[in-house]
């Protein structure tokens, strides 16, 4: 038998999402990477160090000029649905305001 690995194998045994929902996003983030160097906008990209579904390398691979990767310690993936959320927004909120002049 095949092994699958460990990210498809959380999220099928675990029933986090389905098999065609990995495949879905796996297409869609080589479609994303493929147009990341013509974005003009800041990015800012946060990934849980203790995801269970997708590796923070993943996140980290996208990181460049203007595209911050924040890996937070002690995450999983839903960052905004788990204990310390607010802060979570927060930092989020606190990113923007640093790019996004106020009239």
């Amino acid at each position: 038998m095949a092994t699958r690995p460990n990210f498809i194998k959380v999220a099928i045994d675990g029933d986090a999402i389905t098999l065609r929902g990995v495949e879905a996003f796996s297409e869609a983030l080589a479609r994303a990477r493929s147009g990341l160097g013509d974005l003009r906008t800041p990015v800012l990209v946060l990934h849980g160090a203790d995801d269970p579904i997708a590796e923070p390398a993943h996140s980290q691979a996208l990181a460049r000029e203007g595209i911050e990767v924040r890996v937070l310690p002690g995450k999983k993936h839903d960052l905004l649905h788990e204990r310390g959320a607010a802060q979570v927004m927060q930092d989020v909120r606190a990113w923007i305001d640093a790019r996004v002049p106020r009239s």
